[in-house]
């Protein structure tokens, strides 16, 4: 059974289509990275899985149920809490700045989850041991370098207990050296068989992590296959070119 599933997601922004047609599914304990020159609408797509965008057409499945729909707004409860699942990493790490590390992990699994105060401080201190954090709990994010305040986004969306996880090009407002340890974070996930969408520029990331990979462009996705045959024997010729001016290493 799908754990996802994407059908025929259409989005514009005025006259720009910055998606088309675009249909994924992917199976609980599944990652896939989804690639591509920037422009390709791959953030927007993330958007529109989480509801932040609404899509012109097509409609969204997360265990079976409808959550996203271009015809009408879902608002059911089987909805709501399919989407409370669904968690997001974002390139810019989005803390709270008024609130510490640990006030910014259990805001939402109080207010959203209804989870007791104690027991989420509980579950923060375990994620924060998780992301080698620890010792940053009583920290606002403006001490954290940004590597850390990236760990820090995944512990809280962890937090959330989700079924999936979303990285939006979780390192590309880090140098090199930050990177590293953010990507460690994500690895142990996909080690853990958490679900994963991770969009990134790291290549070599990408096909050391992934069961699949998504190389998308101008809105469409031109290919979809195992890291090793996307990387080694690419069928489209776009990603040939693509994959010929991109570095593939990481630190």
């Amino acid at each position: 059974m799908n754990l996802l599933k994407l059908s025929k997601i259409n989005k514009s922004f005025d006259k720009n289509q910055v998606l088309k047609d675009v249909s994924i599914s992917l199976n609980k304990g599944e990652v896939i990275s989804i690639i591509g020159p920037s422009g390709s609408g791959k953030s927007t797509l993330l958007r529109c899985i989480t509801g932040l965008e609404q899509m012109d057409s097509g409609l969204i499945e997360f265990n079976d149920i409808t959550i996203a729909a271009a015809t009408k707004k879902i608002v059911n409860t089987e909805a709501v809490n399919a989407h409370k699942k669904i968690g997001m990493v974002f390139q810019n790490f989005n803390l709270f700045p008024h609130k510490t590390v640990l006030e910014n992990i259990i805001e939402a699994p109080i207010i959203v989850n209804n989870i007791n105060k104690k027991d989420a401080i509980n579950i923060a201190r375990k994620l924060l041991t998780k992301v080698e954090l620890l010792d940053k709990i009583d920290s606002y994010p403006c001490t954290l370098s940004g590597g850390q305040k990236q760990r820090i986004a995944i512990a809280r969306a962890l937090a959330m207990n989700p079924e999936l996880i979303l990285f939006d090009e979780p390192t590309s407002a880090l140098d090199p050296k930050l990177t590293g340890e953010v990507l460690k974070v994500i690895r142990n996930l996909a080690l853990e068989k958490i679900s994963l969408v991770v969009v990134t520029h790291e290549m070599q990331f990408a096909r050391e992590i992934s069961d699949r990979i998504i190389f998308m462009e101008n809105g469409e996705i031109l290919e979809t296959s195992t890291p090793e045959l996307l990387f080694t024997n690419p069928k489209h010729p776009r990603i040939k070119q693509f994959l010929a001016y991109t570095p593939h290493n990481i630190l």
